[in-house]
């Protein structure tokens, strides 16, 4: 086994929405949709680590998407 340390060799984030079986009851109202923050991590080791972010509305994925 090396003693190197992995390096980021790729990130790739998308946006989507996903449709919730249940919707969530909100003081606001009913979320029926997930706007949720894909990302999907590299490493030179060949190891990939996987995560989500979740947003409350489709208008806060893009600037999500730009501070990844």
């Amino acid at each position: 086994m090396s003693s190197a340390r992995p390096l980021i060799r790729s990130i790739v984030v998308r946006a989507v929405v996903a449709p919730m079986r249940l919707p969530l009851q909100t003081s606001s109202g009913a979320v029926d949709t997930a706007p949720l923050v894909l990302i999907d991590l590299e490493t030179t080791a060949g190891i990939t680590g996987r995560a989500y972010l979740f947003t409350f509305t489709r208008a806060n994925l893009r600037p999500v998407v730009a501070l990844v």
